[in-house]
């Protein structure tokens, strides 16, 4: 797995999301108190960046369908939420509940470093 520096750590507050653009990926960061954790910015569902999503404590919640993901290891707490009825079954059959893609992160000197598959 290939190690990519992000940027530093502090200039993400705490509560907030940050995106980055990390080869050919695009790796998103939830800070939620002192933790760090990164997933794959795009919702697993249609594409949506989660990096303009909301950040609840651990969950991340889909801007565009209102899928919510735990941020400590992506899996789904619900699925296309915004959406009712119809739409939601239809939209379901297109793609059933995805886990948010995880990645693993440390913190050196600072530093955030996440690793990508590769």
């Amino acid at each position: 797995m290939p190690a990519i520096t992000l940027g530093l750590a502090a200039d993400i507050p705490a509560g907030t999301l940050r995106s980055y653009r990390a080869g050919e990926a695009r790796v998103l960061i939830a800070r939620v108190g002192d933790e760090y954790f990164a997933l794959d910015a795009r919702c697993p569902h249609l594409g949506a960046d989660l990096g303009r999503g909301r950040l609840d404590g651990y969950i991340i919640t889909c801007p565009l369908h209102g899928s919510r993901f735990d941020a400590r290891d992506g899996h789904v707490l619900a699925w296309v939420d915004k959406m009712s009825g119809l739409v939601k079954g239809a939209l379901t059959a297109i793609k059933g509940p995805t886990p948010a893609k995880t990645y693993p992160l440390r913190i050196e000197n600072g530093a955030l470093i996440v690793e990508l598959p590769g």
